[in-house]
């Protein structure tokens, strides 16, 4: 936003620092000052001029040959394109030997010479030539205060422009007003003159449908008033933030949107069908926008209409169909207050960014409105004239602002600081605050209403910060910090995982959660897609984390780095469609938001060297991986790695409950990316990826140790081998082994056989080996035990998976 500093000391005309100060001063105060211009008149051998005659140039239809007076014996003879140029007007003139806009890109140089056959002995000047604004509709056309051969510099004011950085949360500093109410206070702020008109009941006048969109609606109907040029101070105020000046009445709207913050709306009287404004928002229909573009309105935009049609979209842009021109002669000037939400999605969908928009969108002052109009039907008055035929309100429910309980000794905690509480209250009440109690050790604070970001006291604190400045507070000389022996891995499990990767000599990568939906549509069928994508890269939210691994593997592919181990931990998104899905991760109804941590590997598993051969990774690679990172959850020995198909693991972990297996969760899945995926996205070697649900983990991983002696008595080691069906994996016969007691302390294959074609033994059965380890820590075990333990073995494996035990 762009703030003049002539335009400021309007509001503010104590201010006597030097540009640079108040740049400083307003960086701290929190509105960034990002850019600073000094605008100076620089106008060597350009002076006022009068043209004396004007006659068509013979050799070329769209020139004009004038003769122009700058003060001198003879007038001189200067060849204009401009379509505006006529007898008796006051212009700025560039003589020969000028140079305009020295120090630019767009710096020429003014030389005698013949155009189309005809002498020129100098330019008459547009705005834009001299560098004033972008405008080049015609010439520049003076008033009659300019003296003829005067240098024209001698009447452009000096100023200073500021560019400053608004944050969305500082709506009430997106005008001068609020700008100078930070630097002087106030109650220091001078305030426009008003009209002196009451605001009626608006009857039949004004009917507002849609009152939860706009609470508050206005009118003033102004008769009688001639549209015309700005006189040049108004015009001077609009330029010096570039804004090219229309006419009076434009000229005074948009001046009071940049004064006081508040958009307003003028409406040619005439063209509203029978005088009337209606507010609405159930409409389906094209609509034709000032700047001449067909808009498709929607139900839900709040829409002002006349009796018959639509002709505004409320807060955002008026139509062609009421616009003000040089034949209108009666206004209804229109200021409201629309709800914010409303104003920001009719803007998005529209695809229109205004300044009023960018105003009612971040929350506009609806205590300011009547101000507002009252300071432009004033200006009105002076400058178009007409006379005020009526004023109309439409009120509905405003928005509540409960006052807020306020504690000095509070803020003096919160930042450290010996404030004095009278410190306090007079920067509160400097900055438009009101103090409705006065008891310590509380104060009630009422709210402006031009502050819809204060709502709590630690936003009060924080305006004491802001004004007082954090500069003046002292840093403490006794800073106390405590910290604590461990951090609970339960609670930042996130980070704790983390660490676990980084150990694995894994690299962390962060990536965008969005995507395009092009790569999002391979890993998944129920995307959420963002409404107004920034770009076609950010259309959906991603579904996995693996098409951005792949788009960085890809990358350092192509750079030269082909050995790669990244890991990320991030959230996944997809739309629930299956009503019996749990919603254990549903955040929003309808969709679920998963936290997840993806590991990837890729290239070779150790660099060449002359004492080794390379060898490329392989998914034994990633599955010995995800085995570590379980062993270091105390989940290995509760997992399974079930196969799903040939290229994919699910990982199954059993959910315990007070030491008794209920039930299994499907943690994650192991995967080689399959070649046609490689393929899109430009990857020509084997890639492995693991995606595990880090909730399921944290709540299922183990971080109690229970310490356990070695035996004191000697360790049993059996073998068993079993006659099986190649349908029955061996994960499920290892945990019926460990089920039949607690003595066994592990179980390993060791030995898998599937005989040959002609042995009709294993016809659609394998031989799988096992070995035991049986501990006892209480004494001895005797073979009868051991052969008892053997036997319930034998006996459960067979029963519950037709298996049978091989004699030799």
């Amino acid at each position: 936003m762009k703030i003049s500093l002539n335009w400021l000391k309007n509001f503010a005309p104590s201010l006597s620092e030097s540009s640079q100060d108040i740049a400083n001063k307003l960086t701290s105060l929190g509105l960034e000052v990002e850019a600073l211009e000094e605008k100076d008149a620089n106008f060597s051998n350009v002076v006022v001029g009068k043209v004396l005659d004007t006659k068509p140039h013979p050799n070329a239809d769209r020139l004009t040959v004038c003769k122009v007076s700058i003060g001198e014996d003879e007038p001189l003879q200067i060849v204009c394109g401009a379509p505006n140029v006529a007898p008796n007007q006051l212009v700025a003139v560039a003589k020969v030997g000028a140079i305009l806009q020295p120090g630019s890109e767009k710096a020429f140089k003014i030389k005698k010479s013949k155009i189309r056959g005809e002498l020129s002995q100098g330019m008459i000047c547009a705005e834009d030539e001299l560098g004033l604004s972008d405008n080049h509709e015609g010439i520049m056309v003076l008033d009659e205060s300019h003296m003829i051969g005067s240098p024209f510099e001698n009447y452009i004011t000096k100023d200073t422009v500021f560019e400053i950085g608004i944050t969305p949360n500082r709506p009430d500093a997106l005008s001068h007003h609020g700008v100078a109410r930070d630097l002087i206070g106030y109650r220091n702020v001078a305030r426009l003159d008003e009209a002196d008109i009451e605001f009626k009941p608006a009857g039949n006048a004004i009917t507002v449908e849609d009152k939860a969109g706009c609470p508050i609606y206005t009118g003033v109907i102004i008769r009688g008033a001639t549209i015309k040029e700005s006189p040049s101070w108004l015009k001077a105020h609009l330029q010096s933030i570039d804004i090219r000046p229309i006419n009076n009445v434009v000229d005074i709207t948009n001046y009071i949107l940049h004064a006081l913050g508040h958009p307003l709306h003028a409406f040619d009287l005439k063209q509203l069908a029978e005088e009337k404004i209606s507010v609405k928002s159930d409409l389906n229909t094209p609509f034709t926008t000032l700047d001449d573009k067909s808009r498709q309105i929607l139900p839900g935009m709040v829409m002002i209409c006349d009796a018959e049609k639509p002709v505004a979209v409320g807060g955002v842009m008026g139509g062609q169909n009421s616009e003000i021109s040089e034949q209108t002669t009666d206004i209804l000037l229109e200021a409201a207050y629309f709800k914010p939400n409303r104003i920001r999605k009719t803007s998005k969908t529209l695809g229109i960014s205004t300044d009023s928009s960018y105003r009612f969108e971040r929350g506009v002052d609806y205590g300011n409105i009547h101000h507002a109009s009252k300071a432009a039907v004033k200006l009105i008055l002076e400058l178009a004239g007409g006379k005020v035929e009526d004023a109309f309100e439409c009120l509905s429910e405003l928005p509540e602002k409960k006052p807020v309980q306020f504690r000095p000794d509070r803020v003096n905690q919160i930042l450290g600081a010996s404030i004095a509480p009278s410190l306090m209250i007079e920067i509160l009440e400097n900055l438009g605050f009101k103090v409705l109690t006065k008891d310590l050790p509380a104060y009630d604070i009422e709210i402006p209403s031009f502050r819809p970001d204060v709502e709590q006291e630690i936003d009060l604190i924080e305006e004491i910060a802001r004004i007082y400045g954090y500069d003046n507070i002292v840093a403490s000389e006794n800073l106390i910090a405590t910290y604590p022996d461990h951090r609970d891995k339960k609670e930042y499990f996130s980070d704790y995982v983390r660490q676990l990767m980084i150990g694995l000599n894994f690299k962390e990568v962060l990536t965008n959660p969005m995507l395009q939906t092009k790569d999002a549509e391979e890993f998944s069928n129920h995307l959420v897609k963002t409404l107004n994508p920034i770009s076609e890269d950010m259309e959906s939210l991603r579904p996995s984390l693996v098409p951005s691994f792949l788009k960085i593997i890809s990358r350092n592919c192509h750079f030269g780095t082909t050995n790669q181990q990244i890991f990320e931990v991030g959230h996944t998104f997809e739309q629930i469609t299956n009503q019996n899905y749990s919603t254990e991760n549903e955040f929003v109804e309808g969709y679920i938001e998963k936290n997840v941590l993806c590991f990837a590997l890729t290239g070779q598993k150790e660099p060449q060297g002359w004492n080794q051969h390379s060898a490329a990774i392989d998914f034994f690679d990633l599955k010995g991986v995800a085995e570590l990172l379980l062993r270091k959850l105390k989940l290995l020995e509760k997992s399974k790695f079930m196969l799903y198909n040939r290229s994919c693991l699910l990982l199954e972990i059993e959910k315990d409950t007070k030491g008794k297996t209920t039930d299994v969760v499907v943690a994650g899945k192991l995967e080689e990316v399959s070649t046609s995926v490689l393929k899109r996205f430009d990857i020509s070697q084997p890639v492995f990826v693991a995606e595990f649900d880090v909730n399921a983990l944290k709540v299922l991983s183990g971080f109690d140790v229970d310490y356990e002696p070695p035996a004191k008595y000697p360790v049993v080691q059996k073998d068993l081998a079993f006659l099986i069906s190649k349908d029955i994996r061996s994960q499920d016969i290892i945990q019926t082994i460990k089920s039949c007691s607690n003595l066994i302390k592990a179980v390993n294959v060791f030995d898998v056989y599937e005989g040959s074609a002609k042995d009709s033994t294993f016809t659609n059965k394998r031989s799988i080996a096992f070995s035991l380890t049986i501990v006892c820590q209480t004494h001895t075990l005797t073979d009868n035990e051991i052969h008892a333990l053997l036997n319930r073995i034998i006996d459960k494996v067979s029963q519950k998976h037709g298996a049978a035990l091989r004699d030799a």
